[in-house]
């Protein structure tokens, strides 16, 4: 597998996350060099009092990794917006990853579709995402 390097990637990308990252909150300062965790998610999520996702700065399936210093804490609107950028810019497994974020477990469906903003834009993306993602367009892409 080819690694992408974060210099390959769009600077709009970088400068939205760094804008809606939630571990800039005051309220969870004391969190930021918390050592990644399956429950590290919980922890912001209880300091904040809001439903956020932890968002992999750098994909795994592009080799990043499960640390502290490849993650930030999105709201499930911003999350998706995140994933979009990358699908837009860079095509390919991207679509894949943004088609992820609209999909998920029941509990977070639940805290999902509370966000207005986040089920108006799957509404938009949802075509442009299924076309993006069904095999033909997925092999086109890197053939």
């Amino acid at each position: 597998m080819k690694v992408k390097r974060l210099k390959d990637y769009p600077e709009e990308y970088f400068n939205f996350i760094r804008k809606y990252d939630l571990k800039n909150d005051p309220k969870v300062l004391h969190l930021a060099k918390e050592k990644y965790s399956w429950s590290i998610g919980t922890k912001f999520r209880k300091e904040l009092g809001v439903y956020a996702e932890l968002h992999h700065i750098l994909p795994l399936f592009e080799g990043g990794k499960k640390e502290t210093s490849n993650f930030v804490i999105l709201t499930p609107f911003h999350h998706l917006i995140a994933h979009l950028i990358l699908a837009e810019k860079l095509g390919g497994k991207h679509w894949y990853a943004a088609d992820a974020v609209t999909k998920g477990s029941f509990d977070v469906s639940l805290y999902r579709n509370q966000d207005q903003n986040y089920c108006n834009l799957v509404g938009i993306y949802e075509k442009r995402i299924r076309e993006n993602t069904n095999t033909h367009n997925f092999r086109k892409t890197f053939n």
